[in-house]
């Protein structure tokens, strides 16, 4: 079967953006309106040719972020830290990871997570959609604006 996730950058056409490791963010997207989710397929360039994308999706305040469907790769990290600034330039007040419940590679996600800072946020949080509060895990990260 299709690997479905929990529907971070599914619906519409997502916007593009273009990061790299290692110098400013300064990408921009277009304005948001009111209660608007804007669904972001965010290219973070880790070296020449090398690329991790990373499906998202915002909110007025919450930045969310799909962890990638075939697990973690090297420069995966840096890649999440460029992802974090680029919340912080949009004025999120935090930043939420999410995952299906299901993945064979959750215990070792929310393990890599956790040691990054994140922290598990429980499923009647206000933060986490409730249509995907029982199949996916969130972990939240708070941004300092």
């Amino acid at each position: 079967a299709a690997y479905k996730g929990c529907g971070v950058g599914t619906g519409e056409a997502p916007e593009v953006v273009k990061l790299v490791v290692g110098e400013a963010v300064n990408a921009a997207i277009s304005p948001m309106k009111p209660n608007e989710t804007k669904r972001l397929k965010v290219e973070v360039e880790l070296a020449p040719g090398h690329t991790q994308q990373w499906w998202c999706a915002l909110t007025e305040e919450i930045f969310y972020i799909e962890a990638p469907a075939g697990g973690l790769q090297d420069g995966s990290r840096q890649s999440l830290l460029v992802l974090l600034d680029f919340a912080e330039v949009l004025k999120c007040s935090s930043a939420l990871v999410c995952f299906e419940r299901e993945r064979r590679d959750r215990a070792a996600l929310v393990k890599t997570f956790l040691f990054l800072g994140f922290k598990l946020v429980k499923s009647g949080d206000a933060r986490v959609p409730s249509h995907l509060g029982d199949t996916c895990v969130f972990l939240g990260y708070p941004l300092l604006n």
